[in-house]
């Protein structure tokens, strides 16, 4: 059948649609039974070809129909994976961009976020800069870090700076031969619980160990013999310092408190400004102020003439553990980086052998080494010819 819009249906299916539907199913248009004409042909049939009049002719055609229909298929799987992997790589740009997308609204959420906090801040930077430093504690005592403290320490500052660039060790500096050969001249027990600690003067002949029974010990290393014992923590020290130029013995404690005495064994001042054991004490290199840090998460910047705190610095990230040690009492503190920053202006106690001061020539102390004393006995040795003692325990 030929319908009025010029297609060629088969004539039960063309009328069996157009009855449910009543349009052409090709075109769409309005369609209905008369508009359908009639083909007349010719009912002679086709003669089939040679090669299908024969068994093997029918067999070759089915074969070759069937390797077409093996190549279209494989041809269509091919489009399929490829599609596939096209579909994969979108998926994964798509998610990229999106993730670029996020991360840059994040930066600038975060910048206008400090731009805001920063605009008002700028307005009030007159009076902001009176207040105390983020993070100080208010400790009450505690006098600021006044102009004048400020211009000490930055004068010592620009005075290391200076003499760093310039300064060369003398020739006279012991070698490692030289203290490879140091002996021992003697031996004395300092203390009953044991040491933690040691420390010796930076031109005299003076040492002083700390114990766990909580005293302060000090010794002649000319004579060997016990020249005080300074007795006043109540738990066992940490660390001891002798300092540099003036007859003060530096001390601090778990039992939360740094303490200054005398080299006769008075005690000075008690400084109680930590809520937690006072694990690491240091001189400054002006030789007026110490510095102590304990596990309470916080350091503190110390007046020795006053007895009183300067600056106290709290809500840091991790408590000052317990410093590990060089034989000759030099701290590595790793824990608190505040410290390691005073502890490399500080003189350090044994410029005796190598003439010249840590902060000139290294970071900290901790690269002074000496050949730690036997660990079998608890006793605090001399060494010659520098006299220099070492915790018999091997700290």
């Amino acid at each position: 059948m030929v319908s009025k819009t010029g297609h060629l249906f088969e004539q039960s299916v063309i009328e069996k649609y157009i009855e449910s539907t009543g349009k052409c199913p090709v075109t769409g248009e309005e369609l209905s039974a008369d508009d359908l004409l009639s083909l007349k042909v010719s009912s002679t049939v086709k003669p089939r070809p040679v090669a299908a009049s024969s068994i093997p002719g029918m067999l070759t055609l089915f074969q070759n129909e069937w390797d077409a229909l093996m190549l279209e298929t494989f041809t269509l799987k091919q489009q399929l994976e490829t599609a596939r992997q096209e579909l994969g790589q979108a998926l994964y740009q798509h998610d990229a961009a999106c993730r670029v997308i996020a991360r840059l609204i994040k930066e600038r959420d975060d910048a206008r976020q400090a731009l805001a906090e920063a605009r008002p801040s700028a307005v009030s930077a007159p009076a902001a800069s009176a207040a105390p430093a983020a993070g100080a504690m208010e400790v009450d005592g505690a006098s600021g870090m006044t102009p004048v403290v400020i211009g000490r320490l930055e004068a010592n500052a620009k005075g290391l700076s200076k003499g760093r660039k310039k300064r060369q060790p003398p020739a006279d500096q012991t070698t490692a031969e030289a203290i490879a050969s140091f002996s021992a001249l003697g031996s004395a027990k300092a203390h009953s619980k044991g040491h933690t600690c040691v420390d010796v003067h930076a031109s005299e002949p003076l040492a002083a160990t700390g114990g766990a029974d909580g005293h302060v010990s000090l010794y002649d290393c000319a004579t060997g013999t016990a020249k005080a014992t300074l007795k006043g923590h109540t738990k066992k020290v940490h660390e001891v310092s002798l300092h540099p130029t003036k007859p003060i013995v530096l001390s601090c404690s778990a039992d939360k408190t740094a303490r200054c005495w005398n080299t006769d064994g008075e005690q000075l001042h008690v400084l109680s400004t930590h809520s937690g054991p006072v694990t690491a004490c240091t001189l400054h290199s002006t030789g007026d102020y110490a510095v102590t840090a304990s596990t309470d998460k916080s350091w503190a910047l110390h007046d020795l003439e006053t007895g009183s705190s300067v600056f106290v610095v709290g809500n840091g990230t991790a408590g000052a553990s317990r410093p590990a040690r060089t034989s000759c009492g030099a701290t590595r503190q790793r824990a608190l980086p505040h410290m390691q920053h005073a502890h490399a202006h500080a003189q350090c106690p044994h410029s005796a052998l190598h003439a010249y001061p840590c902060s000139s020539r290294h970071t900290s102390t901790r690269d002074c080494q000496v050949t730690p004393a036997p660990a079998s006995t608890r006793t605090a040795s001399s060494w010659a010819p520098g006299r220099r003692p070492s915790c018999g325990s091997g700290t």
